[in-house]
């Protein structure tokens, strides 16, 4: 029952402590702890959860391929209705989440830099391809249990199928462990994009003769300026929507990621590739994925017959609503914030979650900024490269 701001200013006030005082250090340690806790959760829920769907009556389906087939078609493929060429895309734009892991997250980098030897390298390797694919199969095993115990329309906001799965299944003090284990996944990247974000502007801003400073003086500027950092963060957390830092996410995976993944393999691979046309290369990456993300090529909303009817068999909407929905029908909207005002004008008396859940239905997926913003990188760094002088 915490106010949601309450529950960011507990979790700034666990990460921030132990990142300023024990360094990078630290960072790795609560890694360890955390994907314990993780894995803990993704393998316990799985085994649960299906022993609930079997045994407990009033569910969406008695099993989860069950519930795939009643959900509809969308969910028994892993390319939806999609076929050909399309089948093909979607396949390709969930592979694309590779490229962002070639070089450009630099929080991840960190880690590869932090290894010591070819062989910590190799331990690291098969420990991570174990824990992913172990990972990867809870957490898409909650998300099908989600759909057998609540339907495909029964929750106003996807993202909260784990949270919702857990305190269906266990008492509230179990969940609540359980349930750290997404929280944990977040600790793990925001601690890590603190002590990055600190390190490099404390370098940038006072090491600006390329000269060492003295150990303490270093330390403490480091200090105060990743709590400089987590107090912006923070403010920002309070008066950012949390649509638009899911927005930010699509934009700094595709923009920064996947651009800057293109640079770091050309940089180390290519002899010829240089400076002006790496800067090239970031320029139009960025500029790339802006235009794509904001003219909704990845993701639109259009309002469709087959989804007005399932919203309605669902008992989300009624016929008239369904009647009014209609005459949006086939309109592509690029912005979610425009086709929430159309939605409201229509439903004026819909509550809130209620209007969530049927945006949420009619949400079409695209291209993903993040396959497409690689090949244009990738496009740009070898024309720049022939076509700029090296300086």
């Amino acid at each position: 029952g915490l106010k949601p701001w309450i529950g960011v200013l507990i979790t700034a006030s666990v990460i921030v402590p132990y990142t300023i005082y024990g360094g990078f250090r630290s960072v790795v340690y609560t890694d360890v702890v955390q994907a314990i806790i993780m894995i803990i959760t993704l393998v316990v829920t799985p085994i649960v959860g299906i022993n609930y769907i079997l045994n407990e009556p009033g569910t969406f389906a008695t099993g989860i391929g069950e519930a795939l087939r009643n959900a509809g078609e969308s969910y028994v493929s892993i390319t939806g209705p999609a076929k050909g060429f399309a089948s093909g895309v979607i396949i390709a734009g969930g592979f694309s989440w590779f490229f962002g892991y070639l070089g450009g997250q630099p929080q991840l980098s960190m880690r590869f830099m932090a290894i010591s030897n070819p062989t910590q390298a190799k331990k690291a390797r098969n420990i991570g391809i174990a824990w992913t694919v172990v990972a990867y199969i809870g957490a898409m095993t909650i998300g099908w249990l989600g759909i057998a115990i609540f339907g495909p329309a029964g929750l106003s906001d996807p993202e909260y199928v784990m949270p919702s799965v857990l305190l269906k299944l266990f008492p509230p003090v179990i969940a609540a462990i359980l349930i750290t284990g997404a929280i944990a996944a977040m600790i793990s990247t925001a601690d890590s994009l603190l002590i990055l974000s600190a390190t490099e502007l404390t370098r940038s801003l006072t090491d600006t003769k390329h000269k060492e400073q003295d150990g303490e003086k270093a330390l403490r500027n480091y200090r105060l300026t990743t709590a400089l950092l987590a107090v912006i963060a923070l403010i920002l957390s309070y008066i950012s929507p949390s649509k638009l830092i899911f927005t930010l996410v699509s934009y700094v995976w595709a923009g920064i990621g996947c651009t800057f993944s293109v640079v770091i393999l050309l940089s180390l691979f290519w002899d010829r590739f240089h400076g002006r046309a790496a800067l090239i290369t970031i320029i139009t990456g960025l500029l790339f994925t802006i235009g794509w993300i904001s003219g909704g090529f990845e993701q639109s909303y259009m309002v469709t017959g087959n989804k007005t009817e399932f919203l309605n068999s669902q008992n989300i909407i009624n016929s008239e609503e369904g009647t009014a929905l209609m005459e949006l029908e086939n309109k592509k909207f690029a912005s979610v914030s425009r086709f929430r005002k159309e939605i409201t004008e229509i439903l004026p008396s819909a509550e809130v979650s209620r209007s969530e859940t049927i945006i949420s239905s009619y949400t079409r997926k695209g291209i993903p900024a993040r396959l497409t913003t690689f090949f244009a990188a990738l496009l740009a760094a070898i024309v720049s490269t022939y076509a700029v002088r090296k300086k």
